[in-house]
């Protein structure tokens, strides 16, 4: 056991332990309290008195403490100021002996009650001494230490300095030192001890010195209305401090908030200008300067000339920098703690929170300049920033956004977790433009308009930061950037962009969208289009140079070509893809055969929307020049590939019709394209090839004519092409009245577009694609009505309409010719019908018959007309279905006399046998096997049968002359019939 000076009392539940000097009492009794009244000490268990021990010294020679204690126990005043029930003697007894916490605690709350100027130096001594020797400093040692302040009057900074200098953790030593601006003193004399701790603890002690260097500020902020020769000198202690650097200490925001002290804001001051004034000093420590000064402004306190001209010129020095290169001025610095000053002072905005640990440096300057109003003296520096600012892509939407909800403070705005992006980056330059512009005087309505206008700097600048995520970004942001500059960027700003784009179309990485791609190449790279475009397919491979021919939307966008170089690389690099025969190349042949048509179209009409810097703009399509266009042409009639039957006449040159029948202009051919066309289909005219059979050479000339017809609709044609073709039309017309039947072949269309342009050209008649068929006759009188040839043509076409009328019409067309086209004009083939067919030779007869100038409805009647006659002929001829009603004198019916056969309905009653005459026009009788019946009369029949029963059946035609023979029903017919027995039969 440790030996102790004083009586220490342990209770207990079970025992109470005293122990004193080299003595321990241990009484067998628990106990839970004890009071102490003078020299006596009492200890209880409830209300139960345990022990009473009387303190008395044993000491010949007292301590100081000893005398102390012995003069306050007789001092009056230990009795009467009472807390609670227990005297101030009491109380400061408990703080000298107690070690419980809580008892402590309680004594120092109650100590700090009864503090006042009358027992001032009954506690003193023992608070001082307590913090002198208290091992622990926590919330009791806290408050003791307050009350001693109130208590020690003059003495406070010495009593201050003598704990200081008793407590040797450094720990405990910040604890009390930073309460020092609790502690006051009016004379300089009175701080000399505390000045003097605080120097070395400065000078030589690390780890206290900026705990210290605050604490002398606090007692700074303290002093300045009490004793300013104190301030002053704790003011010289902390200059005197090299250690305590600008960055760390004198600079630092979370030090600089609230000064009172007049000396010390000026020196801070002093500091900070220095600091602006130096151009070697970082972007932190120069904007915590611009944040202290900016502060400084609250204060009122006046710039003195010399002041004002350094900190403007170094102000200046700044602007003029940051508009070198105004983009690096967009950097967000990390605070060490959440400052004020940094949200940018603007118009009609109150931030709900303005303080953050996110600051601009060039803001916070510009704030600066605001809060000391130093625009005057600035005006030419902010000018230059501003107009630097200004020439920066300003079109964007976050200043408005972000000042929509300035209630959230702008702490929020900037520490999004996006705060680093592009968007943050936006908002920045706006802010600092704005502020720019109206510290030397703009207006701030149009400023902020000018975030709402796009100009060339924005489009420049867009386009570049779309093109580094194109090349830089995860395919994500690649994708996006592609879409977004689709969608925005104009031509002029596309440059950068087409060795970038010529690799994508190459490579074709999984993200890319190739209509995209093509049509922002053919928008940058314009008239040289064809020629990144070849660059892009000779390094691609087989399928995706496929892929790449076949995402062809760019033709009806912003494409447009006047460089016959950038044709002819293309073109040079299209034959070598013609020149090749083997397989692998033929599915980029197909794709390239349409992309080659399309680029011959005539687009004169056509409308596209193009990306300009007013926005999305509809207007006429671009052309390809007729140099260009004959280029290609050139190239297109050498590739052997390319027939009459798959490229040349396989599609109208004029327009098509779509799958609803519409017209579709954009499919008409430009006018090279068409001489072309034009020239080799009279050329087909005449032309002989001894490999081809009739049929063959009738399709090609049907083709032929199809194409004539298709390109007079548009262009006139020379005397030499009408002579050359009127020729083969008079051979055409006078050979198909000879033999018209011969000529009623159809054959297949070269490609599905050419049905409006093969079918018979009739009043009101309306013909889809679907038409799939072609006949060399219909096509030439087509081709004499679009040239105007009647009467030039005229003995031919009467020649040809007298063949076309010799036939019977046993089937009127004529009602499919008026309207759209009927299923029936699909079965417009040789063999689709009777023969001859019926719908050939009555659409001839019609298409002469106009051409010769008659009516159309005048024909139609013809028609009709002839085939009643032909009905009214045919209606008594036995066909195939009907069923005759025989009756043959001993043999039909067996053995009965010939009953009649009463019918349901009013026609005539028969008698006879019925006889089907099946689908062969066939009957089938006993004795006389089958007879052919169709096409003849009932005498006719009936004279057959006679005949045959006369041969087989050894009668005389006298014993046969009662046979007859009728119609019982009609093909088609169904009749319920009732025999004599009045008993139903069904016929049919």
């Amino acid at each position: 056991m440790k030996n102790s000076p004083r009586l220490q009392i342990q209770p207990g539940t079970k025992s109470t332990r005293l122990q004193g000097g080299n003595y321990e009492i241990v009484i067998d009794a628990p106990s839970d309290r004890f009071s102490v009244s003078n020299q006596q000490f009492t200890i209880r268990n409830g209300q139960t008195v345990v022990a009473t021990i009387t303190q008395r010294h044993a000491s010949p020679e007292p301590t100081a403490n000893e005398i102390t204690s012995s003069l306050r126990s007789t001092d009056r005043r230990l009795d009467e100021v009472v807390y609670n029930g227990d005297t101030l003697d009491t109380w400061l007894r408990r703080l000298q002996f107690e070690r419980s916490p809580d008892t402590i605690n309680e004594a120092v709350q109650a100590i700090d009650a009864m503090a006042s100027d009358q027992v001032a130096d009954l506690i003193e001594p023992v608070l001082l001494e307590f913090l002198k020797s208290h091992p622990t400093f926590g919330q009791s040692a806290s408050r003791a230490l307050r009350t001693l302040a109130r208590v020690s009057g003059e003495h406070g900074f010495d009593n201050l300095s003598d704990i200081l200098r008793a407590r040797t953790p450094q720990e405990s030593q910040i604890n009390i030192v930073i309460h020092a601006s609790m502690f006051t003193a009016r004379r300089l004399e009175n701080m000399h001890a505390f000045l003097n701790w605080c120097s070395d603890a400065l000078r030589n002690e690390q780890d206290l010195r900026l705990h210290v260097g605050v604490a002398l500020r606090h007692v700074c902020d303290a002093q300045y209305q009490t004793c300013q020769e104190c301030e002053a000198a704790v003011l010289d202690v902390l200059i005197a401090c090299k250690q305590l650097s600008n960055e760390e200490y004198w600079l630092n925001p979370s030090y600089t908030s609230d000064i009172r002290s007049p000396l010390l804001r000026q020196e801070i001051f002093r500091r900070a200008i220095d600091v602006l004034g130096d151009e070697d000093v970082g972007v932190e420590l120069a904007t915590k300067a611009a944040l202290f000064l900016g502060m400084y402004a609250q204060y009122r306190d006046k710039l003195n000339l010399e002041q004002r001209s350094r900190l403007v010129e170094s102000l200046a020095s700044r602007f003029l920098l940051a508009a070198q290169n105004p983009r690096q001025s967009l950097d967000l610095l990390e605070l060490p703690n959440s400052s004020g000053g940094v949200a940018p002072i603007l118009p009609n905005v109150v931030w709900g929170r303005h303080r953050s640990k996110t600051a601009n440096p060039l803001i916070v300057l510009l704030n600066l300049v605001s809060r000391l109003e130093l625009q005057q003296n600035l005006v030419n520096a902010l000018t230059e920033l501003h107009r630097s600012f200004a020439s920066l892509d300003l079109y964007a939407d976050e200043y408005s956004n972000a000042f929509r909800r300035v209630e959230v403070g702008w702490d929020v705005i900037v520490n999004s977790p996006a705060k680093y992006d592009e968007k943050h980056q936006a908002l920045l330059q706006q802010v600092i433009y704005v502020q720019s512009g109206l510290l030397i005087g703009k207006e701030y309505e149009p400023l902020v308009a000018r975030f709402s206008e796009k100009l060339p700097v924005d489009y420049a600048a867009e386009s570049q930061r779309l093109l580094e995520q194109v090349k830089f970004g995860d395919d994500s942001a690649r994708r996006k950037a592609l879409d977004h500059a689709y969608q925005l960027v104009p031509a002029a700003y596309g440059e950068p962009w087409i060795p970038e784009l010529v690799r994508l179309l190459a490579e074709q990485p999984a993200w890319l969208d190739l209509d995209s791609a093509t049509i922002l190449s053919s928008r940058f790279a314009g008239d040289q289009f064809l020629g990144h475009y070849a660059q892009a397919l000779q390094s691609a491979s087989t399928d995706k140079s496929v892929k790449l021919l076949s995402a062809d939307r760019w033709i009806d966008h912003e494409f447009g070509c006047s460089d016959v170089d950038s044709v002819t690389q293309w073109m040079v690099w299209c034959d070598s893809i013609f020149a090749s025969s083997h397989e692998k190349y033929q599915p980029i042949q197909a794709a390239l055969t349409k992309i080659l048509r399309q680029l011959l179209r005539d687009r004169s009409e056509l409308q596209a929307v193009y990306i300009e810097e007013g926005g999305r703009v509809q207007r006429k399509a671009d052309l390809v020049s007729i140099e260009c266009q004959e280029t290609i042409l050139r190239h297109l009639q050498s590739y052997s590939q390319l027939t009459d039957e798959n490229f040349w006449f396989s599609q109208p040159v004029s327009c098509s019709l779509d799958d609803q029948g519409k017209r579709n202009d954009q499919e008409k051919m430009d006018a090279p394209f068409r001489r072309i066309v034009f020239e080799r289909a009279v050329e087909a005219l005449s032309s002989k090839n001894p490999n081809q059979t009739v049929a063959q050479v009738e399709q090609l000339h049907a083709h032929s004519l199809m194409m004539i017809g298709d390109v007079l609709s548009i262009d006139g044609l020379s005397q030499e092409h009408q002579r050359a073709i009127v020729a083969y039309l008079r051979s055409a017309l006078t050979d198909a009245s000879k033999q018209l039947d011969s000529k009623s072949e159809f054959h297949e269309l070269y490609g599905k577009k050419l049905g409006t342009l093969s079918a018979p050209k009739l009043p009101g008649l309306s013909v889809s694609n679907t038409f799939g068929t072609c006949n060399v006759l219909l096509c030439s009188l087509n081709v004499v009505a679009e040239m105007d040839l009647s009467d030039e043509l005229r003995t031919e076409l009467k020649m040809l309409q007298e063949a076309a009328a010799v036939f019977p019409v046993s089937r009127d067309y004529s009602a499919v010719w008026v309207g759209r086209v009927s299923d029936q004009w699909l079965r417009f083939k040789s063999g689709s019908d009777i023969e001859p067919p019926q719908m050939f030779l009555q659409t001839v007869y019609v298409q002469a018959g106009l051409l010769l100038g008659q009516e159309f409805n005048d024909l139609r009647s013809t028609l009709t007309r002839r085939k009643q006659e032909y009905d009214e002929a045919r209606r008594s001829l036995v066909e195939s279905g009907d069923t005759l009603a025989v009756y043959v004198p001993h043999f039909l019916p067996p053995g009965l006399t010939p009953t009649p056969v009463i019918q349901a309905g009013k026609r005539t009653p028969v008698s006879g046998y019925p006889v089907p005459v099946n689908s062969e026009g066939e009957i089938s009788l006993p004795l006389t096997g089958t007879l052919s019946v169709a096409g003849k009369d009932l005498e006719t029949v009936r004279e057959l049968i006679v005949q045959r029963f006369a041969r087989n059946a050894a009668r005389t035609e006298d014993e046969l002359v009662g046979t007859t023979v009728q119609f019982l029903l009609r093909a088609g017919e169904q009749l319920e019939l009732r025999n004599i027995t009045g008993q139903p039969t069904t016929a049919e």
